[in-house]
Order: C-alpha cells, then sequence, then structure tokens
C-alpha cells in the first residue's frame, strides 16, 4: 500500500470514538489483512461514524433533492491516517446535533432549500467519486477494503467497485458484526437507557389493563408511556389469552378477565434497542399458568448462573433446551436468546449454530419462551451485560409473572 501524503498525517491523535469499539476495529482489520472498514448501511454507519441519520433505518428515499441517500463512513487500519465520511449537505443538521468524532467530513450533491448549518458543500460530486478522492488522498486507492456489502444495494456494490478499480474490495459483513458485539461504556449508556424505556412500557400494563379494553387500547398506552425526548416506541406485540401462541400483534379483541397477558416492548433510545417480554395474571388465570411460569423461571435462573466469558452461544442454547426438556416445557422458538445493540437482535445468537465464545462487554438478552395452546405465551427477556467475572442483569423488572387485579 503507498503512503498517503504528509499533510493527511494527523499531528495529534485522532479524536477517540465513543460507540466505536476502535481497539476491537483496527485488531480486526490486521488479523484479516484489510487496510479500511467501510461502512455504506444505515447500522454500521452510524456505528462507525458516531451518529445517525434522522432519516431512520427503514427509509426508502429519495432524499429532498430527488436523489438517493448514499454514504459512507471509512476507519483506516492505521491509525495514523483519519477516518473520514461522505454524506449528504442534509446530514449536517444530524452532525450538528449528535456530534461525530471524524474530523474529516465531506458533505457531496445538491442541498436542499432548508434551513440548516452552512457546510459549504461540494455540489458538483457525487458520493462515488468523493469517496474514491479521499482514499487516493490517503494512499488507499490501491487498498483492501472491507465493505458491508450485505446492508448495501447491489447498485451501490456495482458503483463503488467501478470507482475503485485497483482496490480489491472484501465482504467485511462479519467482521463488522465481530467489533460491534463487544460494547464501549457510551453504548452500555444508551442500553441502559433502552431497557428503561422498554420498562416505562411495561409500567403502563398494570395502570391501564382493565376487563374489555381491547389489545389495541392498552398496545397504545404502552407505547405512550415508552417515548420520551430521546425513546420511541419500536416493535410491539400484546396478547391476552388462548390466541396469544399463535398472534403476536395486538388486534381489535377484547380483554378478558382471568387471563393471561403477553407484552413484548421494544423501544430505540438513541440508535439503541432495547427488547423485554413480560407476562402478566389479570384476574386469576388458572392455576397452571402460574406453575408453567414457575418452570420457565427455573430455566432462566440456569441460565443467568451459566452466563459468563467462554461459554459459547451454542452451548447455552443446549443448556437451555435441555432444561426446558427436564422441566416438560416446549421451546417457543429456534433459539434461547440474543445479542442487542444499534438492532434489537445482534450476534452472538443462543442457537445451535453459533459456536461464538461470550466476552465480557457483550450485551445478551435471555428469551426462554414456550406456548401453551389454552393459556398463552410465556417468556421472560432479560438484558444482561456480560462481566469479566460472570454476569450482571441490566433488567430491572423480575422474571416472575405479574399479578395484576381484575377490576
Amino acid at each position: 500500500m503507498a503512503s498517503e501524503p504528509a499533510e493527511l498525517r494527523k499531528a495529534v491523535a485522532v479524536p477517540v470514538p465513543e460507540l466505536l469499539n476502535h481497539e476491537r476495529a483496527i485488531a480486526r482489520m490486521a488479523e484479516r489483512g484489510i487496510d479500511l472498514l467501510l461502512a455504506g448501511g444505515y447500522v454500521n454507519f452510524g456505528y462507525l461514524a458516531g451518529f445517525f441519520t434522522h432519516f431512520g433505518r427503514d427509509f426508502p428515499g429519495p432524499l429532498y433533492n430527488g436523489l438517493p441517500l448514499v454514504r459512507f463512513a471509512a476507519l483506516p487500519a492505521d491509525p495514523d491516517i483519519p477516518p473520514f465520511f461522505v454524506t449528504c449537505p442534509d446530514e449536517a443538521e444530524d452532525v450538528a446535533f449528535q456530534g461525530s468524532w471524524i474530523e474529516d467530513r465531506r458533505f457531496v450533491g445538491p442541498a436542499s432549500e432548508l434551513p440548516g448549518p452552512d457546510v459549504s458543500p461540494n455540489t458538483e460530486a457525487e458520493p462515488f467519486e468523493e469517496l474514491a478522492r479521499a482514499l487516493a488522498a490517503r494512499g488507499l486507492a490501491e487498498a483492501v477494503i472491507g465493505v458491508d456489502l450485505a446492508d448495501i444495494s447491489a447498485r451501490t456494490a456495482s458503483r463503488l467497485a467501478a470507482h475503485s478499480p485497483l482496490a480489491e474490495l472484501v465482504d467485511a459483513t462479519q467482521d463488522f458484526i465481530y467489533v460491534r458485539m463487544v460494547k464501549t461504556p457510551a453504548e452500555l449508556a444508551r442500553l441502559e437507557g433502552a431497557v428503561e424505556g422498554s420498562e416505562r412500557g411495561h409500567a403502563a400494563v398494570p395502570r391501564h389493563l382493565a376487563t374489555g379494553l381491547s389489545e389495541r387500547e392498552l398496545a397504545g398506552h404502552v407505547r405512550r408511556a415508552v417515548a420520551d425526548s430521546r425513546t420511541v416506541p419500536y416493535i410491539l406485540h400484546l396478547n391476552a389469552g388462548p390466541v396469544g401462541p399463535t398472534l403476536l400483534p395486538p388486534t381489535d379483541r377484547r380483554i378478558a378477565r382471568d387471563s393471561v397477558v403477553s407484552v413484548d416492548v421494544g423501544c430505540i433510545h438513541r440508535d439503541y434497542a432495547g427488547d423485554k417480554f413480560h407476562v402478566y395474571a389479570f384476574g386469576d388465570p388458572p392455576l397452571r399458568a402460574f406453575e408453567i411460569h414457575e418452570r420457565l423461571d427455573r430455566v432462566n435462573a440456569a441460565l443467568l448462573d451459566a452466563l459468563r466469558p467462554g461459554v459459547s452461544g451454542a452451548e447455552l442454547f443446549q443448556l437451555g433446551r435441555a432444561r426446558m426438556e427436564s422441566e416438560g416445557l416446549e421451546m417457543a422458538g429456534a433459539f434461547i436468546g440474543h445479542g442487542i445493540g444499534i438492532d434489537i437482535h445482534e450476534t452472538p445468537y443462543l442457537a445451535p449454530v453459533d459456536p461464538t465464545p461470550l466476552e465480557a462487554g457483550m450485551v445478551i438478552v435471555l428469551e426462554a419462551g414456550t406456548r401453551v395452546a389454552d393459556l398463552g405465551h410465556f417468556c421472560s427477556e432479560i438484558t444482561c451485560l456480560i462481566e469479566p467475572d460472570g454476569v450482571r442483569p441490566l433488567t430491572r423488572i423480575g422474571h416472575q409473572i405479574s399479578r395484576v387485579a381484575a377490576n
């Protein structure tokens, strides 16, 4: 790899990112022979750049100027070469509000007429050309570039290759996943905020649960309780009674007393996800419902006791499945837990096909569950931080079934 011009080498240390696990990323690139990680997908761009677009992860485009949102964040393996990002001028507002540790910020393409920060965009350029210029200026035009190919469109990948004819583009999807598995303190703070958001949603259930209330109406109370200035509702599953095992989304069905009510609250807090499934005994459901949940509690206790660095997702799955079988419970899904971060489901998975060993700094959601045809859906998700000597639950709600008096 040719050396980059001297003026691009930092006279002082590159600012330290908050979200990006920088040391882990540098070590991974060295292990894989990658000269630069290039992120074009929503999750990995935000992870590298330190800010997330206000358009949201599901925004289909086009932007105000009629062009699709194409952007790149780049992290060189050489810590003396500065990172950079390329994006549209409309994202200058996101940078101004959220901040970014990256100092080389390249805004390209037509700016909208909306008021916002003056970023002096290069209106004659487009993102692929600007990316090629930034790489060439750093001596990386012929580099090995790891790209999150699974998160960008085929058209974007094709144009990227056309504008980087001398570079070797390799699929770094799994490398981004590997780096993101171990959270930084700033990520952990956001995940703790997401846990609080999902638990605010659950706090609304006993306040509003009433005979004759529809599932949709209760779901509305839950969503409103989740939201605050930095937290928005995300996935919400809510069902009551025997329909629970087969129908997850809330419907217009009226909630009857003496039923099992299952509520799964997802939220996004500062772009990080929260996920909490909890079960409520409304009135006096059959005693069998409590017995089933007590058996599930024992499975969760065994899993919590086993969570520690070194044990693999597959080993935890086998343990959980064996305990479920010993308790006479049928597993509700193909896994018994998952990682969480920017995405609500992330690697590692507590599943038979995931050999990933747990490491300190990973955040895991236990999700042992069972569905009983004539009663409902039973599950109690527990968000946990893996620590050097064990585990620390971040979830504050107990994993036992919660009683709610019927009116």
